[in-house]
């Protein structure tokens, strides 16, 4: 009894440590409520006609460094292991926000490097550790610890959010001028603490991570990653132990959704089964989940049809985070309020991540690809109008758009554990989200040219158009095998 609460209370600190690590990495939830003071300070320092407000480019810088990190941990696990992993993402992040104060003062460039570039870097490698922590100490509803741990990175920019908001506009001070379709900050005690901020920002993150170094506890598994990287050394073959006749077995298995285990269930179903129709050398491993290296996973069909529909969906996030506060503020003049949507997207991210990853243990992964696909398609096709209408209507959809998008954050990284294996889950998924690269670069600047020149409404009209293909893509997923 003794054992079983100990263990119990090693599990729990390391998904506190977990939430902790995430609670302040989100940069692209928070951003959206800081930009327009950002932009505000720029536009008082440069003058109005030499800045280019409104820019998605920092969100989207932010989501362009995580994605070589995700790979990047993946082999920095099997040389230092995942706690100096993770102790290298926390120092990279947090110099990055504390930086952000100096080139901040300097220009809008120099402080992509630091706010969006080198907290990026550090948000990957922190945040694949806490999956891979949570995944590791959590046999079982795998779903559930993944959504746990990851709904902090967006839903822990709760309290970012409310700190940027009280901090520089304690009184609910309106914005006085227009540049463009836009609105913003010209009072002298606004323009003034928005340096400083990033201070205050520092100050919480070094904090919770801390406290969160302390929880991650080593597991004996960790140790396997280490092994794994010094045998393919010394052997120069791939740590899956597969024959050349397996692995093109085992690739085809990936591409159609079948694993070790599944394969075996049919041939007890099967009386006409031989041992032949089992991939080579899993006689004793039929218990056990696919392995496949990258270069196994880039031969599977499901790689590609996942990774597009995620770069399709991000399309809608970048939109979606960066711009809620700027076209809200158009319809709704009440800076709290809009500022108050941002804090309600915190709450929202936290409890639908944890909704999805208890779905996710029941429902069939494909299954939950759909919903996620086609609800952020219905609802996106209405989120214009809504604040037309009425500003609460605004607060639900874009509450709602949140809650369907980050679906996508907990169903990709499971189906990716689930349809490729453990033992490269990490760089196998970097890979699959480093295909949004291309949306991260492309979508800056399709969204300020569509903006200028056709306004609002068709810049929202790119996010059910990207969401509906990726609805199409979703279709055609081969059905995963159940943990």
């Amino acid at each position: 009894m003794r054992s079983q609460i100990e263990s119990f209370l090693v599990v729990a600190g390391v998904i506190a440590g977990g939430v902790l690590v995430n609670v302040p990495l989100a940069v692209g939830w928070f951003y959206g409520n800081l930009s327009p003071y950002i932009d505000s300070y720029f536009i008082a320092s440069l003058g109005r006609e030499n800045h280019t407000a409104g820019s998605l480019w920092m969100t989207s810088l932010w989501l362009l460094a995580i994605s070589p990190c995700l790979v990047l941990s993946g082999y920095m696990v099997r040389y230092i292991g995942p706690r100096w992993t993770l102790v290298s993402g926390m120092i990279c992040f947090n110099v990055g926000i504390f930086m952000s104060y100096f080139t901040l003062k300097s220009s809008f460039v120099s402080l992509h490097v630091t706010l969006a570039v080198m907290t990026g870097l550090g948000c990957g490698l922190s945040y694949s550790m806490t999956l891979l922590y949570a995944g590791t100490w959590v046999k079982s509803r795998v779903g559930l610890a993944t959504a746990a741990v990851s709904c902090t990175l967006g839903g822990g920019a709760l309290f970012v959010n409310l700190a940027i908001t009280f901090y520089i506009n304690p009184h609910n001070l309106q914005p006085d001028i227009f540049v463009g379709d836009s609105t913003y900050f010209s009072q002298r005690e606004i323009i003034d603490r928005v340096p400083t901020v990033f201070l205050v920002i520092g100050g919480l993150s070094s904090g919770c991570h801390l406290v969160a170094i302390f929880l991650m506890r080593h597991h004996p598994d960790f140790d396997k990653y280490k092994n794994s990287a010094r045998k393919s050394l010394e052997n120069g073959i791939s740590s899956t132990n597969l024959t050349d006749k397996s692995v093109s077995k085992t690739a085809s298995y990936a591409s159609t959704g079948t694993s070790y285990t599944s394969a075996a269930n049919d041939c007890e179903n099967k009386s006409s089964c031989h041992e032949g129709d089992l991939p080579d050398g899993t006689k004793d491993l039929t218990e056990q989940e696919l392995q496949l290296s990258p270069g196994q996973v880039l031969k599977s069909s499901a790689f590609y049809l996942i990774s597009i529909s995620v770069a399709l969906l991000m399309v809608g996030y970048t939109i979606e985070l960066s711009m809620y506060k700027q076209f809200g503020l158009v319809y709704i003049p009440d800076d709290y309020f809009v500022a108050n949507i941002g804090v309600g997207i915190n709450i929202v991210v936290a409890v639908s991540r944890i909704l999805w990853g208890y779905t996710l243990d029941i429902f069939n992964v494909k299954t939950m690809f759909i919903a996620v696909t086609s609800s952020h398609t219905i609802l996106s096709a209405f989120w214009y109008f809504t604040p037309l209408a009425n500003r609460w209507l605004y607060l639900f959809c874009t509450l709602a758009l949140q809650a369907s998008f980050n679906g996508i954050m907990i169903v990709a990284p499971v189906g990716v554990l689930r349809l490729f294996g453990k033992e490269y889950y990490l760089i196998n998924y970097g890979m699959t989200f480093s295909v949004s690269n291309v949306s991260f670069l492309t979508i800056p600047q399709v969204a300020v040219i569509v903006r200028a020149t056709l306004g609002w409404y068709w810049l929202f009209c790119l996010v059910p158009t990207t969401s509906l293909l990726a609805l199409i893509l979703s279709l055609c997923l081969p059905k995963f095998p159940q943990q």
